[in-house]
């Protein structure tokens, strides 16, 4: 028998957030639940971000057995780079290199800092793929920048594999920079592209603040009376 409209998909439960794949031979029973309509990915990779992404955001941090989960490594990774301004961009060149992302390890920073981020990324933006791959010094250490085809950068260590460090969608000012210190043509697709996710962010911070909103404004139960 054929699979549902939704096999092979990954979907996330609204009330636990574990990700599974869905096996529903005709109707989701998450339908119309998660934002308001049937969310689906094709990876579990894709699902388990935003589904870590919808946890912090609605329970704040997670369990302190996995807040406590970083090493030296990633301690000194993050006190680094998680300042993307301080980069020095004389040293930046474009290389011919590519590596699995999925394969790599994220630091503390980019998976429980960044989970608000990388949620927005994954719902509004999308995963995207490897565009170029450049090499940038940074405090005297090499690091890799990706440039996604969706205005997306992610930024790696030169370790093997590559640690995953940071991500964010880039500005159109910050674009123009990366490609003419490496003196190639600025893609003006990718520009486009990042004006839309500026829209799309604006868009985003807009409704998440209208929901707050709406939260501090309804009204508590009563309890009944005890008679």
């Amino acid at each position: 028998m054929a699979g549902g409209k939704y096999s092979g998909k990954w979907h996330i439960n609204p009330k636990t957030h574990e990700v599974g794949q869905c096996n529903a031979k005709k109707q989701c029973r998450f339908e119309n639940i998660v934002l308001g309509n049937n969310q689906h990915y094709n990876t579990k990779e894709e699902a388990e971000v935003i589904a870590k992404g919808r946890l912090i955001k609605d329970h704040g941090l997670l369990s302190k057995e996995k807040e406590n989960q970083d090493s030296f490594k990633e301690k000194r990774n993050v006190q680094k780079y998680k300042t993307k301004n301080e980069r020095d961009l004389t040293s930046l060149k474009k290389i011919n290199f590519k590596f699995d992302r999925k394969q790599c390890e994220e630091t503390r920073h980019v998976e429980f800092d960044r989970a608000a981020r990388r949620l927005f990324i994954a719902e509004e933006i999308g995963e995207g793929e490897i565009r170029d791959t450049f090499s940038i010094d940074h405090n005297g250490e090499n690091r890799y920048l990706i440039m996604l085809n969706t205005a997306v950068v992610e930024i790696y260590t030169t370790d093997e594999p590559p640690l995953f460090i940071t991500t964010y969608a880039e500005r159109p000012g910050r674009i123009k920079r990366y490609y003419t210190a490496a003196n190639l043509e600025v893609p003006d697709d990718l520009i486009k592209i990042s004006l839309d996710n500026i829209r799309k962010q604006d868009e985003y911070v807009r409704r998440s603040r209208e929901k707050r909103r709406k939260r501090r404004e309804k009204p508590y139960c009563e309890a009944p009376s005890q008679k």
